[in-house]
């Protein structure tokens, strides 16, 4: 084979080489086409809020106590503890539990050496009988503070609510998807996705040292609760796309 005849064979692989390699680049971009992005998608929300009864009642009390030895520290809250637990036995439609036990150490006035220690255990008090809370409390504030006091539903109550509220929600939802869907023009739309939140706020009574101690000096009288009801909110966020067929 001649110096031109090589030239013209190198040459006519090179194209065809360059012809089959534009083949496959141009199968390969067909099968790998980006995916149009959708058209005619509207996101829109919905909610439904209501109210529900606080029919549980959630009390905290705590036992507080100081001195030079750790171990008779110790000593001194369980006595406290053995006491109160003593009191709130024939409270049966009381729910009891004992919390942790902490002890932290006092340091004198160079905040360097430790002096004594300060010690605490609390008590949560749940029921659905606000009135024998309230006789409950009474009994322990001979001993023990009230540091926090909470009202709620009962799982039972806000799933009633809540099931009734996402039903509203669904159906504000539905009403505004159709708005948008004759607002536009289009025949149908179709249901892209959707996510349903809820969400409450219910009243807490936090008792101070001071409110503590108010309540601890007055104890022959029983605390006056009101529980009052808890704001459930239900939201609804989704997205549509018009004009396609159901």
């Amino acid at each position: 084979m001649t110096i031109r005849q090589t030239r013209r064979w190198v040459l006519a692989t090179l194209v065809s080489f360059s012809l089959c390699s534009v083949g496959i680049s141009a199968a390969w971009a067909a099968g790998h086409e980006e995916p149009s992005l959708p058209v005619n998608v509207f996101s829109l929300s919905a909610s439904a809020s209501g109210e529900a009864a606080n029919d549980l009642m959630r009390a905290t009390v705590v036992v507080q106590n100081e001195s030079e030895d750790a171990a008779e520290l110790q000593s001194k809250i369980n006595a406290s503890m053995q006491w109160a637990l003593a009191r709130l036995r024939p409270f049966t439609q009381i729910k009891v539990k004992t919390q942790d036990y902490q002890t932290y150490p006092t340091y004198d006035r160079s905040h360097k050496n430790i002096i004594g220690w300060r010690a605490s255990q609390s008590l949560q008090l749940e029921t659905e009988d606000v009135k024998a809370a309230g006789e409950a409390i009474r009994k322990l504030q001979e001993r023990l503070q009230v540091t926090g006091i909470q009202f709620m539903p009962k799982p039972e109550t806000r799933k009633a609510v809540e099931d009734q509220l996402i039903n509203e929600a669904l159906n504000a939802f539905k009403q505004r998807a159709s708005l948008i869907q004759t607002n536009i023009g289009e025949p149908s739309y179709n249901l892209l996705d959707i996510n349903v939140q809820t969400g409450s706020h219910h009243q807490q009574q936090n008792w101070g040292r001071e409110g503590a101690s108010m309540m601890r000096s007055d104890s022959v009288a029983e605390p006056a609760f009101q529980s009052g009801t808890s704001q459930i909110t239900v939201q609804v966020h989704g997205r549509i796309q018009l004009g396609v067929p159901r």
